[in-house]
């Protein structure tokens, strides 16, 4: 089963997440284009979803720079860390103006 959101949506990846392996379906693998606003934490990144202003764990990619608080397209893969975490590992991100 493939998944596509329209560009714009409001769909939370987490509650979406969920509900499709709610009945035992397993994901093999999620992808996303994702745009939103990059954090700095003491543990690392964090991306705010434009939206439905969801925030997930961000893994930049070798050699892919972000700035604080600038807004980001980012292209990845999305891996579960734990019960309700998501991490997306970039593959690309682009400053958004």
């Amino acid at each position: 089963m493939r998944v596509q959101l329209e560009a714009g949506n409001k769909a939370r990846i987490g509650p979406l997440r969920l509900r499709i392996t709610q009945d035992g379906t397993k994901i093999v693998s999620m992808q996303a284009v994702v745009q939103g606003v990059v954090a700095k934490t003491g543990g690392g990144w964090t991306m705010t979803v434009t939206g439905p202003g969801e925030t997930l764990a961000l893994a930049p990619a070798s050699g892919v720079a972000l700035e604080d608080g600038e807004t980001y397209r980012v292209t990845g893969r999305i891996v579960e860390d734990g019960e309700q975490a998501l991490t997306l590992e970039t593959g690309k991100a682009e400053r958004v103006q």
